[in-house]
Formats: structure tokens, C-alpha cells, sequence
């Protein structure tokens, strides 16, 4: 089995501050950093590291920021990263951290709006029933629409994390067979400031199973029968910038390796909650001999 992810890779700035600036305020920064991220970029990678076999395609731009994408693709084992240049600058994201880890994210998508189904549709060819499609929520309505129309034809298992959400998924949902949302998503898209209220709402919308992560409460999923929760061990927050990308990704590795799904969010607990404990988004991730270690020790941590 393998793993498709279409999406986006960003350049992200990272400064740390004492706290949020206030309107019109301008503070200095104790520390800058610059990292390879992007939901499409973080996710790929999480997926590779904890066992996937990932294809990833992703738009960049003919700049130099681009080489910071490239550095840290040549240093991950995905199977393929296809990465398509064009007319514009390679998204970035410029992140405010403060000293708790908490942050707060800007981005650009010019790069991510380009990315057409037409341009990705010759790799959607090749996406069989027992292979994986993940999606966020970066590119245009048409592109993410028509991608999970061929993958879903096919029978394969359609992952959509919609986040930054920038349209209505009203007739998407039945695409999908699995919907990741942190809290903020889920009322937004399920007419609910209750996690799980909000998720039997994109349920009765045609999502298959719905997964909503509650940050340092962990994590719950329905479906039609059945509801898990699951929490998070306590940790020493840094940052908490990509946890959520490393849930995901490693979420849908597991699921693709055959694990069951209460085993797959415990495991996808585990890598988000090594995350928050370091600096950065693709940088902050575990290294795949930590997360290798997380699988093989899964059965004693259930």
C-alpha cells in the first residue's frame, strides 16, 4: 500500500516573543529560526518517517526560498517528491511563538492556488483501491474536489485535513472517507462548539469517520457506531507548531500499515506529543529510528 499527498510546502520563519504583539504594537524577538514546513510538506514527511510509503507532489516556486524545501526533501526517504515550479514565489509562513509554545501562523498559498488538477492529475492515475489519498486544506475547492473524485472512484481511502479551511466542504464530505480537525476546525465546519457534536455533524454531512484532536486533551473519533478517546501524555511544550501535522501524518501511515484505528491514534498521539517538545515544524518532528521505536513498543502503550 502507499500514500499519495498532494499539497503545499512552505518556507517557515519562526520568531520567538515574549508574548502576542498587540494592535499596533511592534516588539523584538528574542530568537529567529527558518525551517522546511507547509501541511502538505509536514504531513508527507511524518507519514514516510513512521513507516508510509509516500508519493508527494507540491508546487514551488523558481526562487531560492525553494532550496529550502529541496535540502529537506534530500534528507527524508520518501518514495517520490514531485515538485512542480512556477510563475510565483515559494510560500512561506512567518510563526510567533511564545514562551509557553503556543503560536500563531500567517501564510502565503499564491503557490498551493496554482496547483490545478490537471497538473496532478497523471500521478492520480496511478492511485488503486488499497492506497491512500491525503489531502489539506491549501489548495483551491476544484483541485481538492476533483482529486478525491478520482480517488474515491478507485476505492482507495480518501484522508482530507481541512486546515487553513478557505471554502465550504458542504459537497466534498462524501469524498471523504476520513476528516482530521483540531477544535477550532470542527466548530467552524460542524456548526458546533463540541467536539464530538460537531463531528456527528460532518458524519450526517457523508464523511466515513471523523478525527478531532483537542491539543494537549488528546484526541477523539466517531463514526456511525463507535466513539474514542484518547488523551495525551503531559509534556514540556516548546512548540507546538506542526504537532498537529505529525498527528496526521503519522495517523495515516498507521492506518495505511493496517493498524487498526484506536492503535493508529495512539500512535499518532505519541509522535504529536515527541512534536511539542522542540523547536520548529519539520525540524521538531521525531526521527524515524524515535518513531520506529513508538511502533514497535505500540502493543505495551494501548
Amino acid at each position: 500500500m502507499s500514500i499519495l499527498v498532494v499539497g503545499n510546502a512552505t518556507v517557515d520563519i519562526f520568531y520567538e516573543i515574549k508574548r502576542l504583539p498587540s494592535t499596533g504594537e511592534t516588539l523584538l524577538a528574542s530568537e529567529r529560526m527558518v525551517d522546511a514546513g507547509g501541511k502538505g510538506l509536514n504531513q508527507a514527511i511524518a507519514a514516510s518517517r513512521s513507516g508510509g510509503l509516500v508519493d508527494y507532489v507540491a508546487p514551488l516556486g523558481d526562487d531560492a526560498a525553494a532550496s529550502v524545501i529541496r535540502d529537506r526533501l534530500a534528507t527524508e526517504r520518501l518514495r517520490t517528491a514531485e515538485l512542480l515550479i512556477g510563475p510565483f514565489q515559494t510560500d512561506e509562513s512567518i510563526i510567533l511563538v511564545t514562551p509557553d509554545g503556543s503560536n500563531t501562523i500567517v501564510s502565503t498559498n499564491s503557490a498551493a492556488r496554482w496547483l490545478t488538477f490537471d497538473t496532478v492529475a497523471r500521478r492520480l492515475e496511478s492511485v488503486q483501491a488499497k492506497d491512500t489519498l491525503l489531502l489539506q486544506g491549501n489548495l483551491t475547492k476544484e483541485t481538492t474536489k476533483k482529486c478525491l473524485e478520482v480517488a474515491a472512484s478507485a476505492g482507495a481511502r480518501t484522508v482530507l485535513n481541512p486546515s487553513p479551511i478557505g471554502f465550504s466542504y458542504d459537497e466534498i464530505w462524501p469524498l471523504v472517507s476520513l476528516a482530521v480537525v483540531n477544535e477550532i476546525e470542527a466548530a467552524q465546519l460542524g456548526n458546533s462548539e463540541d467536539p464530538e457534536t460537531a463531528g456527528r455533524y460532518l458524519l450526517k454531512a457523508g464523511v466515513g469517520k471523523v478525527v478531532v484532536t483537542l491539543g494537549p486533551d488528546g484526541a477523539i473519533a466517531i463514526d456511525e457506531v463507535d466513539r474514542i478517546t484518547l488523551k495525551a501524555p503531559k509534556m514540556d511544550v516548546v512548540d507546538t507548531a506542526g504537532a498537529g501535522d505529525a498527528f496526521v501524518g503519522s495517523l495515516v501511515a498507521a492506518l495505511d500499515l493496517g493498524l487498526p484505528l484506536m492503535h493508529s491514534m495512539k500512535f499518532a498521539v505519541q509522535v504529536a506529543s515527541l512534536t511539542v517538545t522542540q523547536r520548529g515544524t519539520t525540524s521538531a518532528f521525531p526521527s524515524q529510528k524515535k518513531i520506529a521505536n513508538l511502533l514497535k513498543c505500540l502493543p505495551s502503550v494501548l
